[in-house]
């Protein structure tokens, strides 16, 4: 069995942590002072951790729900991104989590409306099978 590698280096973490404190610190402030940053810095810090985090190949699961119960408003006073983002270095850093996550993303089977498993579910590990429309045929070939 090979050695887990992590993704996020110590570079990341101490130039990424801050950024995600300062945003939280800010809207803490705001909201003692009876504000709502009106997800302005939501739209700042969600785009760019996400592109962030995926760019580099870190399963950013963590950061993205957290990144969307910050969108709850005046719940997203709480300091719930830099939580998501502790998650998410700890999965990325611990070999036994992200083998469960990845685990838990082979289990888990997507379902169609009526809640059966259907034909978008995922078969045998081979990904998600998609339906493709019929190839319209040319006039005069056979």
């Amino acid at each position: 069995m090979e050695k887990h590698q992590p993704k996020l280096n110590i570079a990341d973490i101490v130039f990424i942590t801050p950024y995600y404190l300062l945003a939280d610190g800010i809207g803490i402030v705001l909201f003692f002072f009876g504000l709502d940053d009106f997800f302005i810095l939501d739209a700042i810090r969600f785009p760019a951790t996400q592109v962030y985090l995926r760019m580099s190949g870190v399963n950013a699961t963590f950061d993205l729900i957290s990144n969307l119960l910050e969108m709850i408003p005046y719940a997203g006073a709480l300091p719930i991104s830099t939580i998501g983002w502790i998650l998410t270095i700890m999965a990325d850093r611990s070999a036994v989590v992200s083998a469960g996550i990845e685990t838990a993303g082979r289990v888990v089977k997507p379902l169609d409306k009526k809640g059966k498993v259907g034909a978008g579910a995922q078969t045998a590990g081979r990904g998600p099978t998609v339906p493709t429309a019929p190839k319209p045929e040319l006039a005069g070939s056979n």
